[in-house]
């Protein structure tokens, strides 16, 4: 049954071409290893940096970013999801940045 599972999910990311498509390999529920969390970071880092460009603020080094990822997220499905909710918000005409930053703070919603 896994084996199913994981050449449905090679073929979807054949067909997508993610950023991510050689993490898609794993599971989900599987933790992630320590080269695939920095490389995840990094590409947080780039992404935030790539708009920073040309303003007022210098380009972040990224420590902080691996902080905050790392306190929330814990598996690939959840760093693959955010990272995948923060482009969709830049695709929208938003701000990555904005996005990722806004994803830590606590909403008035959840205050109750």
């Amino acid at each position: 049954m896994d084996d199913v599972r994981l050449e449905a999910e090679k073929k979807r990311v054949d067909n997508n071409h993610n950023a991510f498509a050689h993490l898609l390999t794993k599971l989900p529920e599987e933790k992630i290893n320590p080269s695939e969390k920095n490389h995840i970071i990094k590409c947080f880092v780039d992404e935030i940096n790539k708009e920073r460009v040309g303003t007022k603020y210098p380009p972040t080094k990224g420590k902080r970013e691996a902080i905050m990822l790392n306190t929330v997220y814990k598996t690939i499905g959840e760093f693959r999801s955010f990272w995948s909710v923060c482009k969709d918000a830049q695709n929208r005409g938003g701000s990555f940045g904005q996005r990722f930053y806004g994803g830590f703070k606590k909403q008035s919603w959840q205050e109750k």
